[in-house]
C-alpha cells in the first residue's frame, strides 16, 4: 500500500474518530489558508482538543487542534504555523516516513478509541514517527520562505516559537508538541539567524486579519 493511500485512510479515520471536528472553524480556516496563497489543493480541519498542536498528512491535509486558535494572537503567527505544516507536505516529509513506519494494523490501533485524550496522544504517535530534526529545520525554513513570498510579517514565525516556549509542562515532561520536535529554543535562534538574510517586506492584509478574528473569536459553546 502506498503512503498516499495510507494518508487518505488515516485522514478518514481521524474524521471518524476525532472528538469533534469544528465545521464552522474548519470552513473559516480553509478560507484563511486560501488567502495565504500557499497551495490550492490542501484541505484543513479544526479538531477540538486542549493541546497546542498541528500535523500534516501525505494526502494534502492539515489538522489543527483548537488550542492553537486559543493561543495565537495575530494572523502572521497562524500563517507561520500553517506554512510550517504545508512545508512538510511540499517536501513530502510525511510521505517519506508514513510509508515506512505505518501499517494498516497500526492505523486501526491508533484510532480505535474516540476519547479526546486518546485522540491527542495517538495523533502524537504519528508526529513522533514523522518528525526528524532535518525535516523540522527544512519545514521551518520553508515556512519562512512562504511568509516572505506572500508579504506576511516574518516575525510571525519568531512569535510562534515564543508561544511554544511558554506552553505549560505536564509534570517533568515537556508539552507533546515540543517533545516530538527539535528544541524550540534552538529553532527560535535558527529562525532569527535566518531572518538576517531575508527582507521583511510585509504588507497588512485586512482579509487575513478579518478571517483570523473570526477564527479566534470565542463562542459560548466553544
Amino acid at each position: 500500500v502506498c503512503s498516499s493511500d495510507l494518508g487518505s485512510e488515516l485522514r478518514k479515520e481521524i474524521l471518524r474518530s476525532a472528538p469533534v471536528v469544528d465545521k464552522e472553524k474548519t470552513k473559516i480556516l480553509n478560507e484563511f489558508f486560501s488567502e495565504l496563497n500557499y497551495d490550492g489543493n490542501t484541505k484543513l480541519y479544526v479538531v477540538r482538543a486542549d493541546e497546542f498542536n498541528a500535523f500534516a498528512l501525505p494526502d494534502n491535509s492539515i489538522f489543527v487542534l483548537s488550542k492553537v486558535l486559543d493561543d495565537v494572537k495575530t494572523y502572521p503567527q497562524l500563517a507561520a504555523l500553517l506554512g510550517h505544516e504545508y512545508a512538510h507536505i511540499k517536501y513530502r516529509h510525511s510521505m517519506k516516513t508514513l510509508g515506512q513506519a505505518l501499517s494498516w494494523e497500526l492505523l486501526a490501533s491508533i484510532f480505535s478509541d474516540n476519547s479526546s485524550d486518546n485522540f491527542v496522544r495517538n495523533a502524537n504517535k504519528l508526529l513522533s514517527l514523522k518528525n526528524s530534526r532535518a525535516f523540522e529545520t527544512q519545514a521551518d525554513k520553508g515556512g519562512l520562505e512562504l511568509l516572505e513570498q506572500n508579504h506576511i510579517d516574518l516575525n510571525g514565525m519568531v512569535e510562534m516559537f515564543e508561544i511554544m516556549e511558554q506552553l505549560p509542562k505536564k509534570g517533568n515532561e515537556p508539552p507533546t508538541y515540543l517533545s516530538t520536535h527539535p528544541d524550540t529554543e534552538d529553532r527560535l535562534q535558527a529562525t532569527k539567524d535566518e531572518l538576517k538574510g531575508m527582507k521583511n517586506n510585509f504588507t497588512d492584509n485586512s482579509k487575513l486579519d478579518e478571517l483570523f478574528n473570526e477564527l479566534t473569536a470565542k463562542h459560548d459553546n466553544y
